[in-house]
């Protein structure tokens, strides 16, 4: 999702550059501000997945090492008590929309009502722009995102180990 971001924000820069050449600054200064918010979120986007791909693979790899004793990934502590939170975002283009989950963060660690709002943040602003269910996923995304529950260490390796099964 976030190398469909980047691409958007690449037309959307070439058309800022197009419409400053005819000599419209206003609108080539919106949609430079546009370009900017579309990159910033698909650098997030980027980050989320890179990062909990690589946690994904070390809490699989050291579940039981961490059950029994605990163990620290990038200086943080993960035992049985620890706390994760994970969110929903939404992304529509034209007619396809994609409701993902993102990875999980451990919630006395990062920011994780500030990451909420950003993740609300963007599905508002990019989920809602398909029919029929562009809509009806950023509902649901912004619902589930605001009713959102820590899990602990079990539940997280039992929902990882079940996909990767398919």
């Amino acid at each position: 999702m976030a190398s469909a971001l980047f691409a958007i924000a690449a037309f959307i820069l070439f058309s800022s550059v197009f419409t400053l050449s005819k000599g419209n600054t206003s609108m080539s200064i919106s949609l430079l501000i546009i370009t900017c918010i579309i990159a910033f979120f698909g650098f997030l986007l980027y980050r989320d997945e890179k990062q909990g791909k690589q946690f994904k693979e070390w809490l699989l790899s050291n579940s039981d090492h961490i059950r029994t004793h605990g163990d620290t990934f990038n200086g943080v502590r993960i035992d049985n008590q620890t706390q994760f939170m994970q969110y929903e975002i939404c992304f529509s283009w034209v007619l396809i929309s994609y409701r993902i989950k993102t990875s999980y963060y451990v919630k006395e660690y990062h920011p994780t009502a500030m990451l909420n709002i950003l993740f609300c943040l963007f599905t508002c602003l990019f989920g809602l722009w398909a029919m029929p269910l562009g809509p009806i996923y950023t509902f649901q995304a912004v619902n589930r995102n605001v009713m959102v529950r820590p899990k602990l260490l079990d539940t997280v390796i039992r929902e990882l180990r079940q996909s990767t099964r398919y």
